[in-house]
């Protein structure tokens, strides 16, 4: 998809690109778009905990899902 990065945020909180992990990584999925939503429509503290802003600068959605 154009303007999404996906990153994984690994056991020791580090977020990393998904390109640049060996294929045994295991955490939890993030997404990043250019058009991503601001947060959840008056629901201001599910908000805080699923969007945030990374070390970039971009706007992130942590999923909650699993991956490896």
């Amino acid at each position: 998809l154009k303007h999404v990065t996906c990153y994984i945020r690994l056991k020791d909180g580090d977020i990393k690109n998904i390109n640049n992990l060996p294929g045994n990584s295991v955490g939890e999925l993030i997404i990043s778009a250019q058009y991503l939503a601001l947060g959840y429509l008056n629901k201001e503290n599910l908000s805080s905990e699923k969007f945030f802003i990374n070390n970039e600068g971009k706007r992130c959605y942590s999923t909650g899902d699993i991956v490896e």
